[in-house]
């Protein structure tokens, strides 16, 4: 079980994604989804080696991971900024268990930042930044020898003030949210702020462009939990959205099941279509929890669907 009793992750996160990184990694469904993702081969050695080179460590030395990042900033300054306007940068953090290299680390740093590196000390840590002296500043500590913070300056300093108690960590109710799904090797938390769920209800179109693509029903779910677990031949997929009121979760539930069986008709892919129909979603009271199993074949079909997508070119205007 991913030990999330003891997070890293400062209260007011938005977004929360932590990974039992070496069991996943001897998995042999994952090793299929990096052959069939963009930029991968049959061993998913170019990925894994694109991580080392840039972060400098090497994937297979993390035991564990967290991370996090400020989704509302994400969601709300990149429609709204103008042209020339460049949307602000979210506030990133992970903590990283296992063995790393502080030389080999600050060496990709350096590189990363063309050598402009400095450190500052916060808190009794040294934290190894760029020198631009803003808050996106990639940067990185050590808090003991098996933990990494690594993340954006603002990032890694949040986590640090976590560790020395001086700022609180996510929820409990969050974390026992996620725990309640079982045993897993990935777990996600998704936090909607109230102000989001009052602006998307009054407008979802108003300068909230990228939360409109998603299911509307869900803007108004402040609280979402998954849990993924990999095995030899499937990944399960578990979810579980905590909405205000029951028809909410009635609603989403109606919702999820027509996109659904819409999804299946349109496909012409009798993979797709069987995992679509395999899909199970169950309402509770306040609570919808959907469960998903997803094998190799329909890996490899999901992400020639996708590949296909993205491959379309728009039509010629006509004249």
């Amino acid at each position: 079980m991913a030990p999330s009793r003891e997070t890293l992750v400062p209260e007011g996160s938005s977004l929360m994604v932590d990974a039992r990184v070496g069991d996943i990694l001897d998995s042999a469904i994952f090793a299929v989804i990096l052959e069939v993702m963009p930029g991968g081969d049959e061993s998913g050695s170019d990925l894994l080696s694109e991580f080392e080179s840039e972060l400098g460590v090497s994937p297979y030395s993390i035991e564990f991971a967290e991370a996090f990042v400020d989704l509302e900033t994400v969601l709300t300054s990149a429609p709204s900024a103008g042209q020339d306007e460049e949307a602000a940068a979210p506030t990133i953090g992970m903590a990283l268990h296992g063995e790393f290299s502080e030389e080999r680390i600050l060496e990709s740093l350096e590189e990363e930042t063309e050598g402009e590196v400095r450190e500052e000390n916060y808190r009794g840590y040294q934290v190894y930044l760029g020198d631009t002296g803003e808050s996106d500043d990639s940067a990185f500590a050590f808090l003991d020898s098996g933990t990494l913070l690594v993340g954006t300056a603002d990032g890694v300093k949040a986590m640090i003030d976590v560790a020395e108690g001086v700022a609180d960590p996510m929820p409990e109710d969050a974390l026992q949210a996620l725990d309640a799904l079982g045993d897993r090797h990935v777990g996600l938390i998704l936090s909607t702020p109230p102000e989001m769920l009052e602006g998307a209800a009054e407008d979802a179109g108003d300068g909230m462009a990228m939360l409109g693509m998603l299911d509307p029903t869900a803007l108004s779910s402040p609280l979402t939990v998954m849990s993924v677990s990999f095995g030899d031949t499937v990944m399960e997929i578990t979810t579980r959205q905590f909405f205000e009121e029951e028809a909410d979760a009635h609603a989403s539930k109606e919702y999820t099941e027509g996109t659904m069986s819409m999804l299946g008709v349109m496909v012409d892919s009798p993979e797709i279509q069987e995992l679509v129909a395999g899909m199970t979603l169950e309402q509770s009271g306040l609570a919808l929890t959907s469960s998903l199993s997803i094998d190799e074949g329909q890996f490899k079909a999901i992400f020639g669907f996708l590949t296909g997508l993205m491959a379309m070119e728009p039509d010629e205007p006509q004249s």
